[in-house]
């Protein structure tokens, strides 16, 4: 062949490769530049406007770690490690133990057992300059790896984080936290003088507590679409999460570490949810590739559940075994009407409404609110 022939056929070649380049260049530019433009100002900000950043960066990781593209997928999980790094420094001391919050060293523990157990974190009692308070020490085994502890340890930073600029009256608040008590680090959390809803109903007289029910539904709800504006996602609406303070008002807790999906650690505890009080797009995964992220119509549907087990002091599918409720809500099932017209007709129907199988037909929170203050019964 004539070099002129082959130069030819060379210089065509590249050509050819050089307009696939450019093809899928131009494919994936708009896709690339939305990306880049959405992302970028979330990430620069996060130092100097720290929750607001957070926030952006949530609903914008949420959406693009979902998409049917694998380009944006992997961009997504490219700008989380961007963003955790950059957040949550692998070694736990360094980011908070000299910050505002750490309150360590006035902490006394009153009982070294703890008052509660929770899926991976025990809370024990304490004071804090004379005041009673909770702490809630993350549990980690010594059989976890390295990257494990990282997480487990990023995680906690994140629930401080998130929880120390939020001021709600029927959110729990922080304290503070406390590196010097145990070796794993607390949050110091006020102490609720009436506990969760299961302890504060002992205290009441049964004739008591109808009365009092649909303000702390009322209350509950408040707070979650607080949460909600906020870009936090409970992922975790059940009684033993509703608090009570001294005059028995509300206060969520339990919320930061159970709404962070793409952390391994919470991917593996969503895996173990309960499903009471599950949303059924929760339940619809085949392994942990395909778990789907918790939204704030989660919640919805965790509160029309709660709306059962504040009337009936039971829990959801109380007549099943849980290793039975799952197929039982996938099929359509909820719970059924509490008996005697121990619940009111209109908080039953909206609790149905929150249970609706189509997460865009739920209400949203403050609908919910809505409702509830026109209903005349808070």
């Amino acid at each position: 062949m004539h070099p002129q022939q082959c130069r030819s056929i060379s210089n065509q070649s590249t050509i050819d490769v050089g307009n696939h380049i450019s093809s899928s260049i131009d494919d994936y530019t708009p896709r690339l530049l939305l990306v880049l433009l959405i992302f970028l100002p979330s990430v620069i900000i996060l130092r100097q406007l720290h929750v607001y950043g957070l926030r952006v960066f949530l609903l914008q990781q949420r959406f693009f770690s979902q998409s049917a593209d694998p380009t944006l997928r992997f961009l997504a999980k490219s700008f989380n490690s961007l963003y955790n790094t950059i957040l949550y420094p692998a070694t736990p001391h360094r980011s908070l133990s000299h910050g505002p919050l750490d309150i360590g060293r006035n902490i006394h523990v009153t009982d070294h057992y703890p008052v509660a157990c929770g899926s991976f974190a025990d809370v024990y009692e304490a004071t804090y300059k004379g005041q009673r308070v909770a702490l809630k020490r993350i549990r980690i085994s010594k059989s976890l790896s390295d990257e494990d502890r990282k997480q487990c340890y990023r995680a906690f930073h994140r629930e401080v984080q998130i929880c120390a600029h939020l001021n709600h009256p029927h959110i729990l608040p922080i304290c503070g936290i406390d590196y010097t008590t145990f070796p794993m680090p607390c949050i110091v959390l006020p102490w609720m003088a009436h506990g969760d809803f299961y302890t504060a109903i002992k205290s009441l007289k049964s004739e008591q507590i109808p009365g009092l029910i649909p303000r702390w539904l009322l209350e509950v709800a408040r707070g979650i679409e607080y949460l909600h504006e906020c870009s936090i996602v409970h992922g975790d609406l059940r009684a033993p999460n509703v608090l009570f303070d001294e005059e028995y008002h509300v206060r969520v807790s339990d919320f930061g570490l159970s709404h962070r999906p793409e952390d391994r650690s919470l991917t593996l505890l969503s895996l173990d949810r309960n499903p009471r009080w599950t949303a059924p797009e929760l339940l619809r995964y085949e392994d942990n590739a395909t778990l789907p992220y918790p939204d704030t119509r989660c919640d919805v549907y965790s509160f029309g559940c709660l709306c059962i087990e504040f009337y009936t002091q039971k829990s959801p599918f109380e007549h099943l075994r849980t290793y039975q409720v799952r197929s039982a809500v996938l099929q359509g099932e909820r719970s059924p009407q509490p008996d005697h017209g121990s619940m009111p007709l209109r908080i039953w129907e909206l609790a149905q409404r929150c249970w609706e199988d189509a997460p865009e037909v739920r209400p949203c929170m403050s609908e919910i609110n809505d409702d509830l203050e026109n209903y005349g019964i808070c």
